[in-house]
């Protein structure tokens, strides 16, 4: 635990160097919504709220930090670190939440034209007291932020969790010699996924997304859409309420790097 504590301390001080809250979270468990038709074997995913529309405000998802990896051939491992809070009346407090996945790529067709993939999986899910006030606390210090006095509700425990998650890339025109874009491939990303958990939360989302391509770089343009429920703590379930919503996303790739602003038509986040 020492060590695990280290590693999301120091990811999560980088985090929240940004100082906002990412409402529009990943589904704490799954790999990161995004395009994948590129191979990642190892992948490090930072989500912090601090481009919303909403502004800057330390509520829900505060910080979450994602990492991935293929381990052998077919399966995939992935270990999530969220600090979740919550400041307004009648019942403010904060949690923390750690998740562990491991999946195994049931179907994977990939050809020059089309890719089809199918993963499922299981893991653990916790929540109770893993050093989020320290980080973020520490993390607000260094910038002169706000020190946030929240206390934690007490509810601690872990769940087991089952899920799936599937997706379907197609092109639609390949790359032509005219034009301005006429470098790029253009085509069309699906991507769906659901968790669930022993006791009784369900988290779904799903994405549609137009998507240009070439060797060093993606663009993609599109909506997503997340749903939350079974959640009883009073933090989790205003998380929950918070990241159910309809997006639109704009992401970038190039080379291993990735940025992508996901903004809420709703939450404002």
């Amino acid at each position: 635990m020492r060590i695990l504590y280290g590693l999301t301390a120091s990811l999560g001080i980088l985090l929240s160097i940004a100082t906002g809250s990412a409402i529009a979270g990943e589904i704490p468990g799954l790999r990161p919504l995004l395009p994948s038709a590129q191979s990642r074997d190892f992948e490090v995913t930072f989500g912090n709220d601090f481009l919303g529309r909403g502004g800057s405000v330390d509520d829900f998802r505060t910080q979450q930090v994602i990492v991935s990896a293929t381990l052998a051939d077919r399966w995939l491992a992935s270990l999530d670190y969220s600090i979740l809070t919550y400041a307004s009346e009648p019942t403010p407090g904060r949690l923390d939440q750690l998740s562990i996945s491991l999946g195994y790529e049931l179907i994977n067709n990939s050809s020059e034209t089309r890719i089809d993939r199918l993963i499922i999986g299981g893991g653990l899910r916790s929540v109770g007291e893993f050093g989020g006030e320290r980080i973020q606390n520490s993390a607000h210090k260094f910038v002169g932020s706000n020190i946030e006095r929240l206390p934690y509700t007490g509810n601690s425990g872990t769940d087991i969790t089952a899920w799936f998650d599937a997706e379907h890339y197609g092109l639609l025109q390949a790359p032509k010699e005219d034009g301005m874009l006429g470098s790029w491939s253009k085509g069309y990303w699906l991507r769906a996924n659901s968790l669930v958990t022993s006791g009784g939360e369900l988290d779904s989302s799903f994405a549609a997304y137009g998507v240009l391509s070439r060797s060093v770089a993606d663009i993609w343009l599109g909506v997503r859409r997340d749903w939350r429920s079974g959640y009883e703590d009073p933090v989790l379930r205003e998380t929950a309420n918070a990241e159910a919503d309809l997006a639109i996303v704009l992401g970038l790739r190039f080379g291993p790097l990735i940025l992508e602003t996901v903004q809420q038509i709703n939450e404002d986040a």
